[in-house]
């Protein structure tokens, strides 16, 4: 229940080689055996380090990749102050200038998911394994098209919720008695006699 679902199958090979270490307790050994000792020695390091392996993917998964999808579907894309009105002018320049620093910080995030995704892939490949088995490119490139779908959704849901403010604050309401909202944009108009 450690591992999570998308390297599962990355992990196969790891899990046949700890049950190569097992098999020979299930095959040859007896109670009488001399050799228990060592066998059980074998079997308890093999389990650790397999253990620390899955240890070191969760953490990867979890903070690197989890937390940067989290900050990014959390992410609002506009600046909408709620004690300021604008011109149409102002607005666009605060927004051209608040979409720069989002889309660089958006960049970053979705870098470090793909460093942190690379990490964990490099991790399962250089692992000792009594007889090497290279990963299953299959099972490689579900966990990137995984990881690139929750990447998609994370931004789509930043999306939506840029949107949704901005449709929020755009909304006119009547106010009550001690709060009336500041109106989004400054408009100057003027009437002429016909």
């Amino acid at each position: 229940d450690l591992v999570p679902p998308a390297v599962k199958d990355l992990l196969k090979s790891h899990v046949k080689d700890l049950e190569s270490k097992i098999e020979p307790g299930m095959v040859l050994l007896t109670w009488q055996s001399m050799n228990i000792d060592s066998y059980l020695q074998r079997i308890h390091s093999g389990l650790s380090k397999l253990e620390e392996l899955v240890r070191k993917v969760c953490d990867i998964l979890e903070n690197r990749v989890e937390g940067n999808l989290k900050s990014i579907s959390k992410t609002l894309l506009v600046e909408l102050p709620s004690d300021q009105s604008f011109t149409l002018e102002q607005f666009v320049m605060l927004q051209e200038k608040t979409t720069k620093t989002k889309t660089a910080m958006l960049d970053s995030k979705n870098q470090e998911v793909e460093r942190a995704i690379s990490d964990v892939i490099h991790l399962l490949k250089t692992f000792p394994l009594e007889t090497p088995t290279p990963l299953d490119k299959e099972a490689t490139e579900t966990l990137w098209a995984h990881y690139a779908k929750l990447m998609y959704l994370s931004v789509l849901r930043c999306t939506k919720q840029s949107f949704f403010a901005l449709k929020k604050r755009l909304k006119t309401s009547a106010g009550g008695f001690l709060y009336i909202d500041r109106p989004f944009f400054d408009v100057d108009i003027e009437l002429s006699v016909p």
